[in-house]
């Protein structure tokens, strides 16, 4: 009995210095787990909703080209869009566009060449034009179904670098992006793939003296007639001085191959059919403007022209 005792009396012992975990050290190791794991959580659901941010626009962005395609081989959608804003809706079948998206647009007639710019910056040859930024879409040295922009940025009267990125077959894969700023008395141009990183910043001294000072001039030339289009979203800062103007060669109003969109930056100018003949104007350009909405969020907007 002795011994028997001794172990319940050492059982006793055991179960009396186990008493388990108390409140408020279960609240402070929950505290500190809420610390621990609060800045992954914050990351995964910025994550998240990037990710759903890129797939909007992505979308948006389809359905803003598929948009403007129908707008401009439709001419009575022109006619009935001048200078008041409509929705695309009532104009498309069913199912034209992703669940949730809307599409309004609104046409206006602008003159000159789709330009308000000065009649001084008018040229007719692309020799004629000052070399601030050539971009070039032509056919990848001996591939013959693959084509590629290759870009060329001046330091005054000299080349200063150039760049070359592969163009896809998909539209989506043929959206570009050019920044231009002011830094001092220089101008620091980003020429990439709106989808891809941003590519190196190329410094570029615009005509800071002469006939065409006030000019900030971006060739864009389309040396194949089966060339791809691509979509070009420009942003001018507001420190930029000089007037910016796109000359594009090889492309036409009427169906063209270049999309430029304003990324929310400053005024810019655009005049098409520059070759080394004449300049062709038409008859009268109209600007289209196609705005998508999700959930009555704005996400992408597209803007094109169009001769009539």
């Amino acid at each position: 009995m002795e011994k028997y005792s001794s172990h319940r009396e050492a059982y006793r012992r055991i179960l009396k210095g186990n008493q388990g975990v108390t409140l408020v050290e279960l609240l402070v190791s929950i505290a500190i787990l809420a610390l621990v794991v609060a800045p992954f959580l914050g990351s995964f659901l910025s994550a998240e909703r990037n990710n759903q941010l890129s797939k909007d626009r992505l979308t948006a962005a389809a359905a803003a080209q598929k948009a403007m395609e129908k707008i401009k081989a439709t001419p009575s959608l022109v006619d009935e869009a001048v200078n008041q804003t409509v929705n695309l809706k009532s104009y498309v079948p069913d199912g034209f566009f992703p669940e949730g998206y809307e599409v309004n647009y609104s046409v206006t007639e602008v003159s000159q060449g789709i330009s308000t710019g000065d009649p001084a910056y008018t040229f007719q040859n692309l020799e004629d034009i000052p070399d601030n930024i050539v971009l070039t879409i032509d056919k990848k040295e001996n591939e013959d179904d693959q084509y590629a922009v290759s870009g060329k940025f001046y330091y005054g009267d000299k080349q200063y670098k150039s760049t070359n990125i592969d163009m896809g077959e998909d539209a989506e894969d043929n959206r570009f992006t050019l920044t231009i700023n002011k830094n001092g008395g220089d101008y620091d141009c980003d020429f990439f793939k709106t989808q891809g990183e941003a590519g190196n910043k190329n410094t570029v001294i615009a005509n800071p003296e002469g006939k065409y000072a006030k000019i900030f001039a971006v060739k864009v030339v389309f040396k194949q007639e089966a060339s791809p289009g691509l979509t070009l979203a420009v942003k001018v800062d507001s420190g930029v001085d000089k007037d910016v103007c796109f000359y594009i060669a090889g492309d036409s109003v009427s169906s063209p191959k270049l999309t430029l969109v304003n990324d929310n930056g400053e005024d810019f100018y655009t005049y098409y059919n520059i070759s080394t003949n004449s300049v062709d104007t038409g008859t009268g350009v109209y600007r289209i403007e196609v705005r998508v909405t999700k959930n009555g969020e704005p996400v992408d907007s597209l803007v094109s022209y169009v001769n009539r």
